[in-house]
């Protein structure tokens, strides 16, 4: 690993397993219209344990499609507003 990836690494915010610290930081930035678990604990700082805790016991809404959870925009606003 050189000098200039690990300094890289040191300055970015840090990345939620499954996203590259490149695609934690655009979700922090502009947020898509819906965002999977992983996403939005990206997004939210959190580890996507402690988002699927929050959608399980309905702090959080979302969507559950087959195994995957979908988290609109306008709810995970809302989750913060509150």
């Amino acid at each position: 690993m050189s000098t200039e990836t690990i300094t890289e690494a040191k300055s970015s915010a840090p990345s939620i397993v499954g996203l590259t610290p490149n695609e934690t930081d655009r979700i922090r930035r502009d947020p898509p219209e819906r965002l999977s678990l992983t996403e939005a604990a990206a997004y939210l700082s959190l580890a996507p344990k402690t988002v699927s805790n929050l959608l399980k016991t309905r702090q959080l809404k979302g969507i559950k499609v087959g195994r995957n959870w979908i988290i609109t925009r306008k709810n995970l606003r809302s989750f913060i507003d509150a």
